[in-house]
C-alpha cells in the first residue's frame, strides 16, 4: 500500500535568508508538515495493528500466504495428556497430537474429531494413541449430525490399544468443513530392531 503522507507542497527553501518573509509562508509549511505527521501516525498505527510480528504468534485471519518458501518450518505438536472420558479431538490444538488412555476407562472411548476450518480449505490431524497395557477399544466419531468418517477397508474403526510403550498413529482430514473426514491407521509403531 502505497503512504498517503503528502510532502510535495513543502517549500523547503522558506524562509528565505535576509529577506522579510511572509509569516503565511510559515503557516502553509506548518500545515502541510502537521498533516503529514498526522497521516504518518494514522499508517504506522495501523501496521503496528496488522503487521505479522516476529515476537509473538500471528493471526492471518484465514488469508492465503502464496509464493512462499519456508525454511525449517514446522507444526504444532499438542500433548493432550491423560483420556479419562470420551473426548473431543480438536483440529484448533493441534496437527500433531497426542493422548494416552487412563487405567480408569474400563474398555471403551469414544473420541470426536471437532473443530474442523471452513469448507474449502484442506486440514489434516495426526493423533497418537497409548494405552494403559491391556486392552482398550476405541470408537472414532465427528462432529455434528449429517457428517461422515470414510476410511479405507480395513481400517480399526474400534482399534484395541493395548500398550504403553509404543503409539498407534490415525491419521484424518477434511476439505469440507468437517461434514465428510477421512480416516487412515497408519500403523503401531514399535522400535526398529
Amino acid at each position: 500500500m502505497a503512504s498517503n503522507i503528502v510532502y510535495e507542497g513543502i517549500d523547503e527553501n522558506y524562509p528565505q535568508a535576509g529577506k522579510d518573509n511572509d509569516s503565511q509562508g510559515f503557516r502553509d509549511n506548518f500545515g502541510l508538515v502537521k498533516t503529514g505527521l498526522q497521516t504518518a501516525q494514522s499508517e504506522i498505527s495501523s501496521l503496528q495493528t496488522t503487521r505479522a510480528r516476529l515476537d509473538q504468534a500471528n493471526d492471518f485471519g484465514g488469508n492465503n500466504i502464496t509464493n512462499a518458501n519456508t525454511l525449517k518450518g514446522t507444526s504444532t505438536m499438542y500433548n493432550g495428556g491423560v483420556l479419562q472420558i470420551n473426548t473431543n479431538i480438536s483440529f484448533e490444538s493441534g496437527h500433531y497430537q497426542n493422548f494416552t488412555i487412563a487405567p480408569s476407562t474400563g474398555s471403551n472411548l469414544t473420541l470426536t474429531l471437532t473443530d474442523w476450518p471452513a469448507s474449502g480449505r484442506y486440514a489434516l490431524i495426526r493423533v497418537s494413541l497409548f494405552g494403559r497395557d491391556q486392552a482398550d477399544t476405541v470408537t472414532w466419531e465427528t462432529e455434528g449430525a449429517g457428517t461422515f468418517l470414510k476410511v479405507p477397508t480395513g481400517f480399526p474403526n474400534t482399534p484395541t490399544i493395548d500398550t504403553s510403550a509404543h503409539p498407534y498413529i490415525f491419521e484424518f482430514w477434511t476439505y469440507d468443513g468437517g461434514t465428510t473426514v477421512f480416516g487412515e491407521y497408519k500403523g503401531h509403531f514399535n522400535n526398529v530392531i
